[in-house]
């Protein structure tokens, strides 16, 4: 399929658009610190200011023709009101730290929205755990049955994978809150306007230290793009979680939650922007960017309706917990007998084949069949084949215990409150 000529064009246009309400709040900040340097005076800010209000009514009233350049079509707009004055503020920015400047505020707003959505799909998890701690689960890898879980260790599993992107977001928020405004072109601003109080105004946390790695810094973005791809592949592991077990009867749920696709699109944004980050043009990058947050933002609100509407079955995930489960807790009752590991590891097995020849469950066979393999089998052997009791053993912290999924619960809560998040 040929590609279209016109659609970096195209993509820059967009952009420009999405970012230009952030370089429209730039532009008041710059003209405010410029006029305390008295580059400007009080009646040319004025004037500037006023000519910049002008241009955001039009923006806002949809006056900006979407396919061109929204930058240009501001500079213009500016260069028509106040000519001199307009001209003397394109003097004192460069292209590369006015677009720096807009895209680290835009992706801020979008980084506090991302993580605001993050914690509502977090609180949303907890509320299911809060319900379903005595429902229990075959737990699977790769589609296979390997141990018993509580419903609700399941879903907490996630919220740790999203703990985890939350600090990534943390992170990344605090590396693009760095402002390059009076960087130059390479060698830093002749003008002696307060660069701190510029930053503060515009709620960055500090002027870049170095002009030079002020205008070339596209770091912030790398690693806002890893950390999407990172959430990405973490709720496309919870849609095939949803997606097995809808299929097995264990739940019900809204099932337009298919994120694997949106998965792939992220990891391909991540993998583009760091192949070429060193050369990618910053419009571009900024494209990457806007598409990375739309589609995470997307995904992450349909995940949360998916998990809000998820109804639980417990009756066919009982019927799910067959002989296999239990033979890790049979293996590790033998060890804590004192037989040895390797014996104990034979005599489950020979069992597992006894249980096949009188095409009986091992839960079946008698204590004189348990004991006929091993001494240390004893009345008590048969509460392992009890799917509370199973669970109830994993007490340690992280377990899958009744009460380690209280006290799971009461951390993650107390992780949302220590990061801010509620």
């Amino acid at each position: 399929m040929p590609t279209d000529p016109n659609q970096p064009i195209a993509d820059h246009a967009r952009t420009t658009l999405r970012l230009l309400p952030a370089d429209l709040r730039a532009a008041r900040a710059l003209i405010n610190a410029l006029t305390n340097a008295a580059y400007f005076t009080e009646f040319e800010r004025d004037s500037l200011l006023n000519a910049v209000q002008s241009a955001e009514a039009a923006y806002t009233n949809g006056e900006f023709d979407a396919a061109e350049d929204a930058f240009a079509v501001l500079d213009a707009f500016l260069l028509k009101r106040e000519p001199l004055l307009a001209a003397k503020l394109a003097e004192v920015r460069t292209a590369d730290e006015r677009l720096l400047t807009a895209l680290r505020l835009w992706l801020l707003a979008e980084l506090n929205t991302l993580s605001a959505a993050l914690a509502a799909l977090q609180k949303a998890l907890i509320e299911q755990a809060e319900s379903h701690i005595s429902a229990l689960m075959p737990g699977y890898i790769r589609h296979t049955p390997t141990a018993i879980l509580s419903c609700s260790h399941w879903l907490l599993s996630f919220f740790w994978m999203l703990a985890r992107d939350q600090d990534r977001l943390a992170s990344t928020i605090a590396h693009t809150a760095i402002m390059p405004l009076g960087s130059d072109t390479l060698a830093g601003t002749r003008l002696a306007f307060d660069r701190r109080a510029l930053a503060a105004d515009l709620d960055l946390g500090e002027p870049s230290p170095n002009s030079i790695d002020a205008v070339t810094d596209t770091d912030f973005a790398a690693e806002f793009l890893f950390a999407a791809a990172l959430i990405g592949a973490h709720l496309s592991r919870l849609a095939d979680d949803l997606h097995l077990y809808t299929a097995l009867g264990f739940f019900s749920t809204d099932d337009s939650f298919a994120p694997r696709m949106q998965a792939f699109r992220l990891h391909a944004e991540l993998f583009a922007a760091l192949g070429t980050l060193g050369s990618v043009e910053r419009g571009a990058l900024s494209h990457m960017l806007i598409t990375a947050a739309d589609t995470l933002r997307a995904l992450i609100s349909s995940a949360q309706e998916a998990v809000e509407l998820l109804t639980v079955d417990v009756d066919p995930m009982l019927d799910a917990l067959d002989d296999r489960l239990f033979l890790p807790d049979l293996t590790a009752y033998l060890i804590e007998r004192g037989t040895a590991p390797k014996e104990a590891h034979q005599v489950v097995a020979r069992l597992v084949v006894s249980a096949a020849r009188t095409n009986k469950s091992i839960v079946e066979l008698s204590l004189e069949a348990f004991q006929a393999e091993s001494s240390a089998f004893a009345e008590d052997v048969f509460t392992l084949f009890e799917p509370t009791h199973a669970a109830a053993q994993r007490t340690n912290s992280g377990g899958t215990a009744p009460s380690a999924i209280r006290a799971q619960i009461q951390q993650a809560m107390a992780w949302l409150v220590g990061a801010g998040l509620v």
